[in-house]
């Protein structure tokens, strides 16, 4: 367990000793009140305040009991994420699952790059970017999965997309690709670590990403070669443009 989880621990156990000395200095006037002026409905009272003084401290300690195993229980595994975006469905879902300790204050920002199509025909990458202010999304905790639907976040268009105009003959969505970048905290060591995905614009198959679902057919090798090449080159220029300076959990 974390000091810092330690202390707020240790915290709440002082904090309901002083209820429960509160609640038995309360209990002690009310007897006496009810003994010393022989009143039935101060009796009553007196037998419901007992009850609830010995019921207040079980569930408190329960409770308590249950946050400190799952604490002991997460330290001792390690942090094993998984960040996948599924495409089938003409939907874009990106998924969050932890398979260790969990995760908090998961923040989603993104950079859209729009990729030139005259450039890509001779094999050359050139891109207008823009970046998004703040954050497109929050989890304040993912314990074992999260989903979050990129059509809520970001301009998406239905596949297949309408072609664009001449002489840009590839649709606007396929020029359009995103950067995610995703903030998070290790809820045992409080380190902030980022990861970064790529998607398309399309709610479909992209070549950015590496999802089980995508798919470009056709091409020669040379063309496949460039098209791998293009996820790393736009992670990198993201990189830079967030300027982080965090870990990057991979």
């Amino acid at each position: 367990m974390a000091w810092s989880e330690f202390v707020a621990l240790l915290a709440a156990i002082v904090t309901n000793s002083f209820a429960l000395l509160s609640g038995l200095l309360g209990t002690a006037m009310t007897a006496y009140g009810a003994f010393t002026r022989q009143s039935m409905s101060g009796r009553i009272f007196l037998a419901f305040g007992l009850i609830a003084l010995f019921l207040a401290p079980i569930a408190a300690w329960r409770d308590e009991h249950r946050e400190l195993q799952v604490f002991r229980s997460e330290a001792t595994q390690t942090l094993s994420l998984d960040f996948r975006i599924d495409n089938r469905n003409n939907l874009k879902i990106l998924t969050i699952q932890s398979k260790g300790r969990s995760i908090e204050d998961l923040e989603v920002f993104a950079a859209s790059f729009d990729l030139d199509p005259t450039a890509l025909q001779k094999r050359r990458l050139k891109y207008a970017i823009s970046k998004y202010g703040g954050p497109l999304t929050t989890i304040p905790r993912v314990s074992r999965q999260a989903a979050i639907d990129l059509a809520n976040i970001l301009t998406l268009s239905d596949f297949p997309p309408q072609p664009g105009p001449e002489p840009h003959k590839m649709p606007p969505a396929y020029r359009t690709n995103y950067c995610l970048r995703m903030t998070f905290v290790d809820a045992v060591t409080k380190e902030r670590l980022v990861h970064y995905e790529l998607t398309s614009a399309v709610k479909g198959p992209s070549f950015v990403d590496r999802s089980a679902e995508t798919a470009v057919a056709g091409g020669s090798m040379e063309s496949w070669d460039f098209l791998l090449g293009v996820a790393p080159q736009l992670k990198a220029k993201c990189r830079s443009l967030f300027e982080d300076h965090v870990r990057e959990y991979n």
